[in-house]
């Protein structure tokens, strides 16, 4: 059940990271304080289907980590378009 929300899960970490980069960090452009949190939001999927693992005891299908892969970068791309043309 962890796993079936690890791309929202992903995206919150992704936003959080965002902001915290910009704002304790802000020597880092505006495309490195993205392009950081979208690859640690991405890294996190993988280590949610290990959490899922251990949770359950059963492993996670790897088409699912493919899947749940695949349909983040849909939610980071919202993220940084909006952020970029809104700002």
């Amino acid at each position: 059940m962890i796993f079936a929300l690890a791309p929202v899960a992903a995206l919150l970490l992704c936003v959080a990271l965002h902001v915290l980069v910009s704002r304790v960090a802000p020597m880092f452009s505006r495309f490195s304080a993205i392009a950081l949190s979208v690859f640690a939001g991405l890294a996190a999927i993988p280590r949610l289907a290990i959490l899922e693992r251990a949770h359950t005891g059963e492993p996670v299908d790897p088409g699912m980590i493919v899947a749940r892969s695949l349909a983040y970068p849909a939610f980071a791309y919202t993220y940084a378009f909006g952020l970029f043309n809104l700002a």
